[in-house]
């Protein structure tokens, strides 16, 4: 299940006219998620696989909080993201600040003829996040067919249907397609390669989109297995194409799931820390002037074409404190918002778990857009959502009995040499109480059939070519007619012959 919790702004009024928002948590809306891929092909003699990878949701009513349906105070993302994209190419041309009047104005007659304006709507969960119709996209796709006409090809709104919701778009919806290593031939499994058809955010953005090329690469596995052989050094890289970028976990503390030795992965602290914390994070920072903006906060707009939207941890855990006191109603715990992995090391497959990310917006206040402007600049969480992962019941115990066997191979480098060695004394001292058994063979005449004793009350005895029965001596320099094995079930060879030891049937 997915847990999906909500802000509603309390203050709206006297945000929208320069007070500090006031934030209240609601929820948790439960749905249940369900991920899958689909196989494309297989690649390069099965040591690659393409795939589509797949979400699905379904809303449990049972689970989730009574307010589903209840109308509250949310910010007007759709219209809000519009603006800020505008704004955002508007201001990478020649004479930005006077074309950026006209433009910006021009929309806010769109805006205004559709009634959507204001950055503060009144919408229930279910709306926000199974989504409701956003006329003004039917009144876009119809002044962009002349576009289309010429050839200019709109990006994708992600809005199917011309429906905003912050589930509608990934329900169902295939992502990629992806291809990653499968383990054939020596490679590493599960290991990425590229992201529809694409190996670098160059190729597949157009541009690059950071100004160094380790940010620009695309790093780790696809998720599905954190890798294998584990251990407290692993730092392990994670590559989805919603993101644009990698994320890694990295080793905190041992730890144990239903009495199964596991070793806790957190993401952490450095992950979405600032340039003057992590300085690898310096191309991830868009405000560079103010790096405090971009602690503990990663811009998305790469991704989405300059849209204001930005991934924290929940309630902006680890985050400057200029982010944390901008909005107030926010209570951030470790134990309540840190994302964890308890991981099996050697398959690399999490036993527990608990992901927990929040999706916020940069706010910045215009003046050429009514109902857009007054609002203090800050960074406004929207919504956070988790997932609680784990065995329990009989799955626990499955779990349990599945891998104990394959602790024992986390130890087989140590106990394999001693119980080696016990075995060999084991055999050793046991043949040497047994060297009785080993004797010279009668010197009588044999023949080449070989017979084989049956029981008293049993079948009747059957003769077979010792050939058939004994076929390692045929493989020897010897022919097989000079051994032979007699009424007792002991081997030897025939009389003209050097004599050798032998053993009885039912001493071997």
């Amino acid at each position: 299940d997915i847990q999906i919790f909500i802000f509603h702004i309390e203050n709206a009024d006297q945000w929208r006219r320069g007070a500090k928002a006031r934030v209240k948590e609601m929820g948790p809306y439960v749905f249940t998620m369900s991920v899958w891929k689909d196989i494309i092909s297989w690649e390069n003699n099965g040591e690659s696989v393409k795939y589509w990878s797949s979400m699905g949701w379904e809303f449990d009513p049972e689970k989730s909080d009574p307010t589903y349906n209840t109308k509250m105070n949310v910010l007007n993302i759709p219209v809000y993201a519009m603006v800020a994209v505008v704004r955002h190419y508007v201001r990478k041309v020649p004479l930005s600040r006077f074309i950026e009047p006209f433009i910006l104005g021009s929309m806010n007659l769109l805006i205004a003829s559709h009634g959507l304006g204001g950055v503060v709507l009144k919408r229930t969960p279910r709306e926000l996040l199974e989504g409701y119709h956003f006329r003004l996209m039917d009144t876009v796709e119809l002044l962009s067919k002349p576009l289309l006409w010429l050839g200019i090809q709109l990006p994708d709104t992600r809005m199917p249907g011309n429906k905003f919701g912050l589930l509608n778009v990934k329900n169902g919806t295939p992502d990629g397609p992806y291809e990653v290593y499968t383990g054939v031939g020596g490679t590493k499994f599960a290991k990425f390669i590229a992201y529809k058809g694409n190996k670098s955010f160059k190729t597949l953005l157009g541009f690059d989109a950071y100004d160094n090329p380790k940010c620009n690469m695309f790093n780790g596995t696809d998720g599905a297995t954190l890798g294998q052989f584990l251990n407290e050094d692993t730092k392990v890289y994670i590559y989805n194409g919603e993101l644009c970028r990698s994320i890694y976990v990295a080793y905190k503390e041992p730890s144990r799931v239903v009495g199964i030795p596991t070793m806790r992965f957190v993401l952490p602290e450095a992950m979405f820390a600032g340039p003057q914390k992590n300085p690898d994070n310096k191309c991830f920072c868009f405000t560079p002037n103010d790096p405090d903006m971009c602690d503990g906060v990663y811009h998305l707009g790469t991704c989405y074409f300059g849209a204001p939207l930005a991934l924290t941890f929940p309630h902006f855990l680890y985050a400057s404190d200029k982010i944390k006191n901008s909005v107030d109603g926010l209570n951030p715990t470790v134990e309540d918002h840190d994302p964890y992995f308890d991981i099996f090391p050697s398959l690399g497959v999490p036993l527990r778990g608990r992901v927990g990310l929040q999706v916020a917006v940069f706010m910045e206040a215009t003046r050429y857009v009514i109902g857009f402007g007054g609002f203090p600049d800050t960074v406004l969480p929207v919504l956070w959502f988790k997932v609680d992962m784990g065995v329990e019941g009989l799955l626990a115990l499955a779990a349990g009995a599945g891998l104990w066997p394959l602790q024992l191979l986390d130890w087989g480098s140590v106990v394999g040499v001693f119980a080696g060695m016990g075995v060999m004394g084991y055999t050793s001292m046991y043949a040497f109480n047994k060297r009785k058994i080993l004797r010279k063979p009668k010197q009588d005449s044999g023949t080449d059939i070989m017979k084989i004793e049956g029981q008293t009350n049993g079948p009747p005895a059957q003769e077979l070519p010792l050939k058939s029965v004994v076929p390692t001596y045929a493989q020897t320099d010897y022919p097989a007619n000079r051994y032979r094995m007699d009424s007792r079930g002991a081997i030897s060879r025939r009389s003209d012959n050097p004599p050798i030891y032998t053993i009885s049937q039912e001493e071997y």
